[in-house]
């Protein structure tokens, strides 16, 4: 089971519990071990079998979740502010950030960027990136490439918003960059880009599907260290769920994992706001049709994410 399929579970018997709570205070005679003709009372047996039902799960989450990867689960926003600022929605907040942004702690990238290894994010560029981009530019081979994603001593990776291209520069042991070309990244689409590595090999998918497989000229200058992203791209983008593997990952690894990130348009799992005990979302976070078609937040709104035209 996927990972919303056990928040979904794990959260219904939180409420459950709660429910529980709420009726031995209001109740507490019908809280009883045996009822007046010596028999178990009903509620202590649906406590019992509440008591083992949870149990049972914990351990079953336990034995088939074991982490295999680093993943991050949020929501980066990246703006083309000469400040380079930029903003993540993670773990339920809102954060500011300039200049880089590194995805994960020392330890998961100790255990999970290894000599051979596979990295992944979402990403969608918005057009209005193509107005960032002056014509004095356009002479310039590498101006039109804004930088988004880096992995220290492996590669990588920026986007041109003006002809929706990807490039991916590989640095090799002694050798120039080996830079590759993914001309397929449509604006206001959300995209998987993943790249594993293994040896001299390096796949690259999108979206599931490998779109090149490449022999780069050396095997990657250094074990790989802690990815980061960049803050001061002259684009519109957003970044969401960054995943890593210790492996090179089998193809039908990477078309499952996809498929199980995304909804039914493409859209990847992102953080959502916190809901209170009836289902009512928290205001300060504002999505979709939430934010009503606006271009500005929405007031008092911790970041606002229009993702209809996914």
């Amino acid at each position: 089971m996927d990972s919303n399929t056990w928040l979904l579970i794990f959260t219904s018997l939180k409420y459950i519990a709660y429910l529980g709570v709420i009726l031995y205070y209001l109740m507490p005679d019908v809280f009883v071990f045996r009822t007046p003709d010596g028999k178990l009372s009903y509620l202590f047996l649906v406590f019992i079998i509440y008591l083992f039902l949870l149990v049972v799960l914990s351990l079953v989450y336990y034995f088939q979740n074991k982490k295999t990867h680093a993943e991050i689960f949020a929501l980066w926003k990246i703006v083309p502010i000469q400040s380079g600022s930029g903003s993540v929605f993670m773990d339920g907040k809102l954060k500011q950030l300039n200049g880089t942004f590194n995805v994960f702690n020392e330890s998961d990238v100790m255990d999970f960027m290894a000599e051979s290894f596979t990295f992944s994010f979402f990403v969608s560029m918005d057009n209005s990136s193509i107005e960032t981009v002056s014509g004095k530019d356009l002479s310039d081979k590498k101006t039109p490439y804004q930088p988004l994603v880096s992995v220290p001593g492996a590669y990588s990776i920026s986007l041109d918003p003006l002809h929706e291209t990807l490039r991916i520069a590989f640095k090799t042991y002694k050798t120039d960059d080996y830079e590759v070309l993914i001309p397929t990244i449509k604006s206001r689409r959300w995209h998987q880009i993943l790249v594993t590595i293994e040896g001299r090999t390096a796949d690259i998918y999108q979206n599931g599907a490998i779109v090149k497989s490449v022999p780069l000229p050396n095997v990657v200058s250094a074990r790989p260290g802690n990815p980061y992203l960049v803050m001061n791209s002259h684009m519109f983008a957003r970044v969401a769920l960054v995943q890593a593997w210790p492996r090179r990952l089998k193809e039908i690894d990477i078309i499952t994992n996809y498929r199980l990130n995304i909804d039914s348009v493409g859209v990847p799992r992102y953080p959502t706001a916190s809901s209170s005990l009836f289902g009512i979302p928290n205001l300060n976070f504002c999505v979709g049709k939430l934010c009503m078609g606006k271009t500005e937040p929405v007031k008092k709104a911790l970041t606002h994410v229009v993702y209809e035209y996914s």
